[in-house]
C-alpha cells in the first residue's frame, strides 16, 4: 500500500511535486521527507539555502481493495458479452447454412431444366400441389423431377409468366393487377408470388449474423426514399467532433500552456474553438429524420389498425407510448452496458492508479445511474452526474419526446402543432438570453465551454436545431423531395447560408461581444446554424444542389446531388 502526495514548493516560484510513500506515512511525514531531501541536496552540492515553504495539496491512499471479481456488475457484463458473442456465432453459422442451401437448390434447378422441357410447360396447367419453393426468395414450379425457378420461367415463357415476375417487385396494387391478368386461383397465386415466411427464431438469428450486419454497415448504397445529404453532414461533423475534442483535451493536460495562447491568436484556431456547433448538426439531423419518417409512415399505414383503436385521444396516446417505448428499448440496453463498464473501470483506476480520475464517475454512477436511465441527467448539476459526456443522448431523448407530441398533434391539428413549435423556439431563445445575461457569460475563443452547466448542455440551449430539423422534414415530405428553384434564388440562398456559417464559426476572431450582443449570439447562433444547414439539405435533397453524381447500386435508386 502506498500514498500519493502532491505538494507545492515556494523557492520563490511554485514547483509542484508528486511523490509515492508507504501507506504508514502520514501528512506530516510527507512534508518532512521532502524538506530533508532538499536539505541533503543543498549540503551535498554546497548551495545556499533558499527560503522555501511546502504545502501539502492533496494525498491519495491506494487501498487496492477494489477487485473486478468481487463486483457482481462485472459478472453481469461478462454474461451479456458472452450471450452476444454466442448469438453472433450461431446467427452467422445459420446464415451461411441458408446461403449454401439456397445455392444448392438453385444449382439443382438449373441442372434439371432443358429447353425442350421448358417449352412444354404452360401456366394454365399449374397445380398448387406442384408449385414448390426452389429457394427462399423465388417461386418455382415442379413437375416430377423437374424444378423450374422463376428466373428461368420468365426468360423462357415471356408471354405467360412476365406479369407474374413483375408483380413480385411491385406495390400491392401492382400485384393485384398481375393476379387479375394471370387469372389464377387465389390459393395458387399466394404460393407463386409469396415466399415462405421466416419464423421468429430465424429472424432473431439473422439479426445477430455477422454476414448480414457486415453487409449493412459496409454498404454504400443509398435508397431512393432516403435523404442522401445527411450522410455527408454526419461524416464531416463526426470528423469535426474528433478534431475539436482531441486538441482541446490535449491543451488542457499539456505542460506547454503558452503554446495554446499562441495558437488561439491564429485565425484557423476558430475552427477548433467553434467545434461545439458540430453537435447542433446532429440535433438537426435527428429532428429531420424523426419528422420525415413519421409523416411518411402515417401516410402509408393506418395508425388505427396499428394501435387497435378506432381513433381519438386513446389512439394518439397509445401511439405516443409505443414510440417512446420503442426508442427506450432500442437505446437503453447498450447505454446501460457502457455505464456499467465506465463505473467498474473508474473504480479500479481510482483504487489502483496513481493519477486521480478527472471525472468522479466512481462515486456518481452508483448513486445517480437512474438519472441516466430516465435520460434526465442534464437537469442536475455537473458534479452530480454519471458520464457527463452522455449529455447529448439525454437531450436528444428529451427532444424526441417533445417532438413526438408535436408530430402526433400535427396529423390532425397542423396549426396547433406549428404554434407549439413557435412557442418552444421563443421560449428557448429567451431563456438562453436571460441566463447568458444573469451569468455574465461572454463567448470567447479561449474558453468555448464556459458556464458549461448553465448553458452548454442544457436542453433549452440546444432544442432550436432539433425543431428546425423537424420543420424541414415536414417540408421535404410535403414536396416529395422535389422543387423547382430559380437560379437567382439559389445564388442568394447559398450566399446567405455560407455567410451565416462563416460568421458563426469565425466571428469571435474579429469581435468582442458585450452583454447584449453575447445574449443574442448565444441564444440565436445554434438555431442560425441549423437554418443554414436546412438550406443545404433542402436544395441537395430536391436536386438543386449543383453537379450530379450518379450512384451505382440497386435498381431504382435516385441520383444524389451534392453542393458545388
Amino acid at each position: 500500500m502506498i500514498i500519493i502526495c502532491v505538494m507545492r514548493v515556494h523557492i520563490p516560484d511554485e514547483i509542484f511535486l508528486g511523490i509515492c510513500l508507504p501507506r504508514s506515512c502520514g501528512h506530516g511525514d510527507a512534508i518532512k521527507v521532502t524538506l530533508s531531501t532538499i536539505e541533503l541536496q543543498d549540503e551535498r552540492f554546497g548551495k545556499h539555502h533558499l527560503p522555501r515553504r511546502i504545502f501539502l495539496l492533496d494525498d491519495k491512499y491506494l487501498s487496492g481493495e477494489y477487485s473486478y471479481w468481487k463486483d457482481p456488475r462485472v459478472y453481469i457484463m461478462i454474461a451479456v458479452v458472452g450471450s452476444v458473442v454466442m448469438m453472433t456465432i450461431v446467427g452467422t453459422i445459420y446464415e451461411l447454412w441458408l446461403i449454401s442451401a439456397t445455392r444448392s437448390k438453385e444449382s439443382n434447378c438449373k441442372d434439371s431444366t432443358s429447353d425442350q422441357e421448358m417449352s412444354s410447360i404452360h401456366t394454365e396447367e399449374m397445380d398448387s400441389s406442384k408449385i414448390s419453393e426452389c429457394n427462399g426468395n423465388h417461386i418455382a414450379y415442379s413437375q416430377g423431377s423437374l424444378c423450374v425457378s422463376d428466373k428461368i420461367l420468365s426468360s423462357r415463357m415471356e408471354k405467360n409468366i412476365t406479369m407474374a415476375s413483375e408483380a413480385m417487385s411491385l406495390t400491392k396494387k401492382g400485384v393485384d393487377e398481375g393476379i387479375e391478368r394471370l387469372a389464377l386461383p387465389k390459393s395458387e397465386v399466394d404460393l407463386v408470388l409469396k415466399p415462405q415466411r421466416e419464423s421468429f427464431i430465424s429472424k432473431l438469428l439473422l439479426c445477430f449474423s455477422a454476414v448480414t450486419n457486415a453487409k449493412s454497415i459496409c454498404s454504400l448504397s443509398v435508397g431512393a426514399d432516403t435523404i442522401a445529404p445527411i450522410h455527408g453532414l454526419r461524416f464531416f461533423s463526426l470528423l469535426w467532433v474528433i478534431l475539436a475534442h482531441t486538441c482541446l483535451v490535449a491543451f488542457q493536460f499539456s505542460d506547454n500552456k503558452t503554446f495554446r495562447t499562441r495558437a488561439e491568436r491564429d485565425f484557423l484556431y476558430q475552427t477548433l474553438s467553434s467545434g461545439t456547433y458540430s453537435v447542433d448538426t446532429f440535433f438537426f439531423i435527428s429532428g429531420l429524420l424523426v419528422s420525415f419518417l413519421y409523416f411518411r409512415t402515417v401516410s402509408k399505414y393506418d395508425v388505427h389498425q396499428l394501435t387497435f383503436t378506432s381513433g381519438g385521444f386513446k389512439a394518439k396516446g397509445i401511439q405516443f407510448i409505443g414510440m417512446v417505448i420503442y426508442r427506450f428499448l432500442r437505446l437503453t440496453p447498450p447505454y446501460m452496458f457502457i455505464l456499467g463498464l465506465v463505473e467498474v473501470t473508474m473504480k479500479y483506476c481510482h483504487d489502483h492508479g496513481s493519477l486521480e480520475p478527472v471525472a468522479t464517475d466512481y462515486i456518481n454512477c452508483p448513486k445517480y445511474w437512474w438519472r441516466n436511465v430516465l435520460y434526465i441527467n442534464t437537469m442536475f448539476p455537473l458534479e452530480q452526474r454519471c458520464m457527463s459526456w452522455s449529455w447529448y443522448l439525454a437531450n436528444d431523448t428529451q427532444f424526441y419526446i417533445v417532438g413526438t407530441i408535436i408530430l402526433i398533434i400535427a396529423v390532425n391539428y397542423f396549426w396547433l402543432a406549428a404554434g407549439m413549435v413557435v412557442v418552444f423556439m421563443l421560449s428557448a431563445w429567451s431563456t438562453t438570453a436571460v441566463i447568458t445575461i444573469y451569468t455574465e457569460h461572454t463567448p470567447t475563443t479561449q474558453d468555448p465551454f464556459a458556464h458549461y452547466d448553465e448553458l452548454y448542455d442544457k436542453p433549452w440551449t440546444r432544442i432550436g436545431p432539433y425543431l428546425i430539423g423537424m420543420c424541414l422534414g415536414w417540408i421535404l415530405f410535403k414536396t416529395k423531395c422535389k422543387a423547382n428553384i430559380k437560379n437567382w434564388v439559389l445564388c442568394i440562398g447559398w450566399m446567405l447560408s455560407m455567410t451565416a456559417l462563416s460568421l458563426i464559426v469565425y466571428s469571435l476572431y474579429f469581435f468582442e461581444f458585450g452583454p447584449a450582443a453575447s445574449a443574442v449570439y448565444v441564444s440565436l447562433s445554434h438555431s442560425a446554424w441549423a437554418l443554414a444547414l436546412a438550406w443545404i439539405v433542402f436544395v441537395c435533397a430536391t436536386g438543386n444542389g449543383g453537379f450530379k453524381l450518379e450512384t451505382f447500386g440497386a435498381d431504382g435508386e435516385d441520383d444524389i446531388h451534392y453542393a458545388e
